[in-house]
């Protein structure tokens, strides 16, 4: 199964810094993961990312355990450390939520 995962997380800065921080989180995920759909998104005033991404897992809890490895991955392979997330949500994807309903 697919499933769909948010990860909001502290930039390392604001404004142009987070900014930055998204474009190289983004291309970290299309680098290792381009099948997983990332999108990645900055809270600029804030200084928050986020990030939007698929994880396959014959569960909710097998996903989000490769759903972080691929984060952690993701934003090591960006430059990003140290990491604190803020939340880490996810849920089935809307076609297999119409399959199992």
């Amino acid at each position: 199964m697919d499933f769909l995962f948010e990860i909001s997380a502290d930039g390392c800065g604001v404004g142009d810094v987070v900014e930055m921080d998204a474009m190289r989180l983004l291309e970290a995920f299309e680098e290792n993961y381009p099948d997983a759909g990332a999108a990645v998104g900055a809270d600029l005033r804030a200084g928050v990312l986020e990030a939007t991404f698929s994880a396959s897992g014959k569960s909710l809890h097998e996903a989000s355990e490769s759903a972080r490895r691929m984060f952690l991955r993701a934003a090591g392979a960006s430059g990003l450390k140290p990491i604190n997330l803020i939340s880490f949500t996810g849920r089935a994807e809307p076609a297999e939520q119409a399959l199992a309903s």
